[in-house]
């Protein structure tokens, strides 16, 4: 933002003006002289209709305030006094209007005795252009794509695009008049001529100045786009690993790898057909910047991607521990939830967790290989304290400093079945905010816990991911739910959809999403990357990401232990750290190949099937050496079943009792498959056939549908 600071000669009859105004103080005190500020600055901050106004304090002792006047804010043109005995040295005129001049004028006061004005100083309230306008030929021919940053994100900004074929055509031509967004596929264009663009936003009838020029040629073949995801990080003492993905339909590619000290493009390092690369013998401590380029079977480069940085640190032997580490009952029956902040360093993996009745014991393992920041320890016993160990583990398998915690279970509602009134309902499941992509509505879509265990939902929204924001939709029974009210374009909105009980109580474990509405640009769509993040954009408009604005892949919105990149790779959702609501997060369920999306085989389940070996008992396995472990398998089950029927309301599980134990630890076949078999009758889950075989059957293919 340029600012406006013209200083010009006030004309007599505007200081005979203000000398009217102020004679009854000059006339106090005629023999006191009082000296206005030397200096007065006047800004506009971004795009805003305001004017900022400081002054340097005058040069006369016990000054004790000031005033401001202004003129150019009325039909009258004489000055106006806007602001009176200020005594900071500062003002923010928000009367004004994009597009107009203002002059402002600062005098002095001690006592009732008023300074002369300053010399006026003027301010022009411009809209500024757009930024950041790139130009992209496309692989189809006879297309560019535009892009550009608006000058005020939030608003409902437009723009006009104008194009040239000679750099010294300065009018051009105006081929799109007020686009909505901030990108623009031209189609009108010939392959080899090189083409001029630059655009002008418009706000409230104000216009911009032109934005920068950019040029582009449109031709059939273009070259490889740049590699993304690019991520650097320190492996060992003064190593470095730097990974990258591909292009999006590309292939013979060579990569070359480039290093420097800061954000310039530096000197090149390596050309590899890898898709990652290693660095070693590197300063401790010291600060570097990567970057990648695509280089096709023709030679044609692609641009480098942008830089990432990566600080060399000795992490060999450096002790891991984990911090903010948190025990807390969670009010809900025989349930305990743990949270904890990660090692900041390189070298950590996972967690194991341990769970004793007694102090001073490690007790038993009841969680290895755990990713993320959260673990929720159920069946339990209420009123019984359980102390728990944390323990880091590095990618080399070491173990360190274990750490400890304990917690109470306890019923919150002193209830155990009938009415859900006085009980704290569970929450909703795997909760998403997807994008219409008409750029006025956002469409939730949720998983409810059963029927008996609450009574409809609440939706919140808010802009703010900390703030819970206004309630938008009460009493709704329903897993759906479109906003469309007061619903901005490129607006990132936050929310929180809360289950409630008969009594009006609430869910408290909520999950909060984000969503944004944006219109669907030409082009753009499906497996399509638009933004060249790594992610495509059909996906980024189902979980809360816009497709055109280019995301950091490695971050973790939602601290389950996959980045952004992971979670699409993963089809997680990026904003719920366990997708699948089975009580283990995704990154765990990853990291130790399961499902992360599906009800899936629990831990449990899966150490108890490793100690299987061949066997006639069931499904041709061998029966569990641990009695003890099967009741308390069989127990999981019926807790599962009762989360599903309600409490006592297991159809027939006398007579099918047994068979569904067997078809659900030895047979592999997951609680909903049970579930659906015991609702709809045989199908899903066969007495002899294991799970996996099964589910490539015709017969359960037609049974599912």
């Amino acid at each position: 933002m340029n600012t406006h600071r013209n200083v010009y000669r006030i004309t007599l009859s505007a200081r005979l003006l203000i000398a009217g105004m102020l004679f009854v103080g000059y006339c106090a005190s005629a023999a006191q002289v009082i000296e206005p500020p030397a200096v007065v600055t006047v800004t506009q901050p971004s795009a805003a209709a305001q004017v900022t106004i400081t002054w340097d304090a005058s040069v006369t002792p016990g000054v004790e305030a000031y005033r401001v006047f202004r003129s150019g804010g009325s039909a009258q043109d004489a000055e106006q006094q806007i602001a009176s005995r200020r005594t900071e040295r500062h003002f923010n005129d928000n009367d004004v209007v994009l597009g107009k001049t203002y002059t402002y004028l600062v005098a002095a006061i001690i006592g009732e005795t008023v300074s002369d004005p300053s010399a006026p100083v003027s301010v022009t309230l411009a809209f500024p252009a757009p930024s950041n306008l790139t130009a992209r030929d496309t692989s189809a021919g006879e297309e560019i794509e535009l892009a550009w940053d608006s000058p005020a994100p939030g608003l409902d900004v437009r723009f006009d695009i104008y194009r040239a074929t000679s750099e010294s055509d300065m009018q051009g031509e105006r081929i799109k008049r007020r686009v909505k967004g901030v990108a623009y596929t031209d189609t009108t264009v010939s392959n080899g001529i090189t083409y001029y663009y630059w655009i002008r936003a418009e706000l409230d009838g104000v216009e911009s100045e032109d934005s920068a020029r950019v040029s582009v040629s449109s031709r059939d073949t273009v070259p490889p786009a740049a590699p993304h995801s690019v991520s650097a990080r320190t492996k060992t003492d003064g190593e470095a690993r730097i990974s990258w993905s591909a292009p999006r339909g590309e292939s013979n590619l060579q990569y070359v790898v480039y290093r420097s000290n800061s954000t310039s493009i530096g000197t090149q390092q390596v050309v590899t057909s890898n898709r990652s690369y290693t660095e070693y013998g590197l300063t401790d401590g010291a600060t570097y910047y990567y970057r990648v380029q695509a280089v096709d079977s023709a030679g044609n480069r692609s641009l480098e991607s942008d830089p990432v940085k990566v600080i060399v640190q000795n992490d060999t032997n450096a002790e891991l521990a984990v911090a903010n580490l948190t025990a807390t009952a969670t009010g809900r029956s025989g349930q305990v939830s743990l949270r904890w902040k990660k090692p900041s360093r390189s070298t950590y993996s996972h967690l194991k967790l341990y769970r004793s009745t007694s102090s001073g014991s490690r007790g038993e393992l009841v969680a290895d290989r755990v990713r993320g920041t959260s673990y929720r320890d159920k069946e339990l016993i209420d009123n019984i304290q359980y102390y728990y160990t944390v323990v880091p583990v590095s990618e080399t398998g070491q173990e360190h400093s274990e750490q400890h915690v304990s917690a109470t279970p306890y019923d919150k509602s002193g209830k155990s079945g009938g009415s859900t009134a006085g009980l704290v309902p569970p929450g909703v499941n795997n909760l998403r905010a997807r994008d219409n992509g008409d750029g006025a509505g956002i469409t939730l879509t949720w998983v409810n816990p059963a029927l008996h265990v609450y009574r409809d939902v609440n939706i919140y929204r808010s802009t703010d991911f900390s703030v819970l924001g206004d309630r938008i939709v009460a009493g709704l029974r329903a897993s759906e739910h479109t906003d469309d009210q007061n619903i901005r374009p490129d607006i990132f909105y936050y929310y929180t959809v809360k289950t409630t009980n008969e009594d009006g109580t609430e869910s408290i474990d909520n999950t909060t999403v984000r969503g944004v509405a944006s219109v669907v640009a030409s082009g753009e769509g499906g497996l399509t990357d638009t933004d060249g993040d790594g992610l495509s954009d059909d996906w980024e408009r189902h979980n809360g990401f816009h497709p055109r604005f280019k995301d950091q892949t490695e971050e973790d919105f939602d601290d389950d232990g996959l980045t952004l990149l992971e979670e699409f790779e993963n089809n997680t959702n990026p904003w719920d750290p366990d997708t699948d609501g089975d009580g283990f997060n995704d990154g765990t369920e990853v990291f130790n190949g399961y499902n992360p999306i599906g009800p899936g085989a629990q831990a449990q389940i899966i150490r108890a099937r490793e100690q299987v070996r061949s066997g006639t008992f069931a499904y041709g396995l061998a029966r569990l050496p641990s009695l003890n472990e099967e009741q308390q398998l069989a127990q999981e089950l019926r807790t599962q079943l009762e989360e599903i029927f309600g409490q006592g309301r297991i159809p027939n599980p006398r007579s099918h009792w047994p068979a569904l134990i067997n078809a659900y630890i030895y047979g592999g076949y997951t609680v909903q498959e049970i579930a659906d078999t015991l609702r709809r009758g045989p199908g899903l889950v066969h007495p002899s056939v294991a799970a996996d075989r099964w589910r490539n059957s015709e017969e359960y293919r037609k049974k599912s549908l």
